[in-house]
């Protein structure tokens, strides 16, 4: 019987969350957007939002699903601070999920003028779990903090690592230029 129980919940917390994901979907791509994130987070048309799946379905797929969702959601919004709080509380095993919501993260700490913060972040999203997407991403984003903080040698050692590993990548065209920009401050 409990077994039902738990299966017939988890049925629910995906019907609940198709509707908040596609408020969040419409609003990627609207002009509204700030009032379709705000039906994504609180729900509408009978139906929950993300804030609301995490509370009536604790500890399912669905509801860590929606975790991440609030977070990008807060972060379009620009309450970074909410969107920190949801996006460590998301937990995955996906490669890029993963290591875009730790880079959000530090996305979030730049907001808020909190560069250490970023700094660290940056750096767990491109320890994550090294991928063409995001890996050379969040190193080039650890590369501009840490040299925004004074961290000249792992600025250049990531804009290295991008160059030499990653040259195929946007990012790597970029490098150059920041090489020769770190270079000079760290004189």
């Amino acid at each position: 019987m409990k077994d039902l129980f738990l299966s017939l919940m988890r049925k629910l917390a995906i019907s609940e969350l198709s509707k908040a994901q596609s408020f969040f979907e419409q609003a990627l791509v609207s002009n509204e957007s700030d009032s379709l994130f705000k039906l994504a987070l609180n729900g509408g048309e009978g139906k929950y939002g993300f804030l609301d799946i995490v509370d009536e379905y604790s500890g399912t797929k669905a509801s860590n699903l929606a975790n991440y969702s609030i977070g990008m959601s807060y972060l379009n919004l620009k309450e970074y601070d909410n969107a920190i709080i949801y996006l460590e509380k998301f937990k995955s095993d996906d490669i890029l999920l993963k290591s875009i919501s730790l880079g959000t993260i530090g996305d979030c700490f730049s907001e808020l003028n909190q560069p250490d913060e970023a700094f660290e972040y940056y750096q767990k999203a491109f320890k994550h779990n090294e991928n063409i997407y995001t890996t050379p991403k969040y190193l080039f984003k650890a590369a501009l903090i840490g040299s925004e903080i004074g961290n000249y040698g792992s600025a250049i050692n990531y804009l290295n690592r991008i160059k030499d590993d990653f040259p195929d990548s946007y990012e790597s065209s970029l490098v150059e230029v920041q090489l020769g920009r770190i270079e000079n401050l760290n004189n």
